[in-house]
């Protein structure tokens, strides 16, 4: 009897495991979780430099004009970040050096990032202009700065605006 009882048991539970799994697999059938990735090309073009420019005579009524234009030839809106640094030469120079950032649109970040504000779409070209001027009311101004080298260096970094 005691076999009997326990072969039912087997059989029952058999029963109610395959139809539990026929019901989970007809009634909870979950969507397809769906990630939209969008590719394309993403390329930026630097249109206009500034010149060359020498003979850089200090204080703020001499400041000189200093801008890019940026042109984006790629296939996707893209969002803008640059960075300027300039640098003496010789670098034991103080940095008398002063940027004003000029154009509307643009933000400036962390103290030395200009960000666009935003996206800049395909074949559609943005501009940023900087006041830069040689700062006399610092105290450590001396002749080595008459042969001094001022470099810029411009860095520009795009992200597209859908991922």
């Amino acid at each position: 009897m005691k076999k009997a009882i326990c072969a039912l048991l087997l059989v029952l539970s058999i029963i109610i495991m395959l139809s539990g799994l026929t019901m989970s697999y007809f009634i909870d059938k979950s969507n397809e979780i769906q990630i939209p990735f969008t590719t394309g090309i993403l390329e930026m073009e630097i249109v206009e430099l500034p010149e060359d420019l020498e003979n850089w005579v200090p204080g703020k009524n001499n400041a000189l004009e200093i801008g890019w234009c940026f042109k984006n030839v790629g296939k996707q809106p893209a969002w803008l970040r640059v960075k300027i640094d300039g640098k003496w030469k010789p670098e034991v120079l103080a940095d008398i050096a002063q940027w004003e950032q000029k154009n509307d649109g643009w933000n400036m970040r962390d103290d030395y990032y200009y960000l666009y504000e935003e996206p800049v779409y395909p074949n559609e070209t943005v501009r940023i202009d900087f006041d830069v001027w040689l700062n006399m009311s610092i105290d450590s101004i001396d002749e080595n700065y008459n042969s001094a080298e001022y470099t810029i260096k411009m860095t520009l970094e795009a992200a597209q605006e859908e991922w």
